[in-house]
């Protein structure tokens, strides 16, 4: 056992091991990214539309809406935008040079894929700020990768993959600026400058950053004022300013009025001039134009259902935050195929979550404020989280009784804050398994039973194992090497029948 034990340290403590994590996402996002056909299930096609439409001009901005473009919504005013245009750049490159449309979005699948390897590398970096044991840090990754729809996710176009990079980078910055604050040192102003400025694009990129960009000023300023000489902040940060170099201050002042002038463009106007920072398709365009833009029409078409439904809604709110919990789960493990047809997930790993979600909240409950106690600075993506998840449910069950059903609730909304809550539920586990005599054997083996099960059937195995030929590029190839893997690995995974009793009160 104490070999056992030494193994399992060992491979967690290595730096080659994170490297494998990074391997193996990448390897399992190639696969699919090469595997699986057009569109890919979470809004490929619209992002990969506006990009196309972003690439017949130079500016971020469309002044007036393009022809035909009522699938994307309201183009003109919509607060999510800048993925698509920094976007737009590299396939005008990619379409000078290939011709396929299928290698043009093959080829923007893989700097998708590269961004979400660069959030996997920022999000070790920012637990390794937090002070975060590295063999946790490692084994939260690793089961993290092996979450079926993350690296389902990580192969599309798609800007929830440079948001996964970006919510590390600006947390990071966050505590660099807090520490400084803490240290009564002055404020870097290159630091604070870079963070603004990345809150700011940020915001751009998807618009359900801004609970974390609130609460990452609320930490700050909270940091700032319980500082006894909190007034030589701001003196201290202008003199830091000017030790700087004089391209260096043109660089900074320039960031700030482009990427402010961006925000204001934005959220500005939209508040000024729709009282709402994301207005719906129809306070933009017509009835007409939303109704070929999917979210839109089908928010349409459920409210028109629920004015002449008799049947009323359950509001209870207990009730309805179990099924929420539960219909996150259940989309992080499903598969899905290009026309949304979807297929339950496979068994083990989908009762593990089960298990490991209920534990661990009430782990988290029983022992997370002594964890932040001794760690004050997890306080910071604790407050992001808990106030981006409150504003999803907000959203969520606003929608459920506007329409009378369960919408938009999708599992991969948390995926940038996925790393962050593994090493939480682990951090809480500790707290239990410490009060063992033998609690280093019983973390080395629990450890290994739960990768192990993830393994069967997490990450790729989920669709290796669920799809069909319908689900590949129509390329005989590429059919040929799925249906080898699906033959070869299906044996190995446990299964049961969509039909059973046990099956359906599982995942019905």
């Amino acid at each position: 056992m104490q070999k056992f034990i030494k193994l399992v340290n060992a491979i967690l403590l290595s730096n080659k091991f994170f490297l494998f994590i990074i391997g193996l996402l990448v390897f399992q996002a190639l696969w699919l990214a090469l595997s699986a056909r057009y569109p890919l299930a979470f809004d490929e096609n619209f992002h990969y539309g506006i990009i196309k439409l972003f690439s017949h001009q130079w500016g971020p901005f469309f002044t007036s809406t393009p022809v035909d473009s009522g699938a994307y919504g309201a183009l003109t005013r919509d607060p999510s935008y800048l993925y698509q245009y920094l976007m737009s750049f590299p396939y005008r490159l990619i379409a000078l040079f290939v011709h396929n449309e299928m290698w043009q979005i093959i080829l923007l699948r893989l700097i998708n894929i590269a961004l979400f390897a660069a959030g996997l590398v920022a999000f070790r970096r920012l637990l390794s700020q937090l002070a975060i044991p590295k063999k946790l840090i490692h084994f939260s990754l690793l089961m993290f990768v092996l979450v079926p729809v993350v690296p389902f996710l990580a192969a599309h176009i798609n800007y929830d993959n440079l948001l996964f990079l970006l919510i590390p980078v600006t947390l990071s910055l966050t505590l660099r600026c807090a520490r400084a604050l803490r240290a009564e040192k002055p404020l870097p102003a290159a630091t604070v400058a870079l963070l603004i400025i990345s809150l700011l694009l940020t915001s751009l990129v998807k618009y359900v950053f801004l609970p974390v960009a609130v609460a990452i000023v609320i930490y700050l300023v909270v940091t700032w004022l319980r500082q006894p000489d909190w007034k030589r902040v701001l003196p201290s940060f202008v003199r830091s300013f000017r030790a700087l170099r004089w391209w260096l201050q043109l660089g900074i002042i320039a960031g700030l009025l482009v990427s402010g002038g961006l925000f204001i463009e934005r959220y500005g106007t939209n508040i000024i001039q729709y009282h709402d920072i994301a207005p719906e398709c129809s306070k933009v365009e017509s009835v007409e134009h939303c109704s070929q833009y999917g979210p839109w029409f089908r928010n349409y078409t459920l409210a028109a259902a629920k004015k002449l439904s008799e049947e009323p809604v359950n509001t209870d709110l207990f009730t309805f935050s179990g099924l929420w919990v539960y219909d996150l789960l259940y989309r992080l493990y499903f598969a899905i195929n290009y026309d949304y047809s979807t297929k339950p997930p496979l068994i083990l790993p989908f009762i593990m979550a089960l298990v490991v979600t209920i534990s661990g909240l009430l782990f988290i409950a029983r022992w997370g404020v002594g964890i932040v106690r001794r760690n004050h600075e997890l306080l910071l993506p604790l407050g992001a989280i808990v106030l981006y998840g409150a504003t999803l449910f907000y959203k969520n069950y606003n929608d459920y009784l506007a329409y009378g059903e369960r919408v938009a609730i999708n599992g991969r909304y948390f995926i940038p804050f996925l790393p962050i809550i593994f090493v939480m539920v682990g951090l809480a586990a500790y707290q239990l398994l410490r009060r063992f005599k033998h609690r280093t054997a019983i973390t080395a083996v629990s450890a290994s039973l739960l990768l192990l099960v993830a393994l069967q059937g997490g990450g790729l195995l989920t669709f290796i194992v669920l799809s069909d030929a319908g689900w590949y590029w129509p390329n005989d190839v590429v059919i040929a090497v799925n249906q080898v893997a699906h033959n070869l690995i299906s044996p190995l995974i446990l299964q049961v029948d969509y039909t059973s009793p046990l099956f359906r009160l599982l995942v019905q």
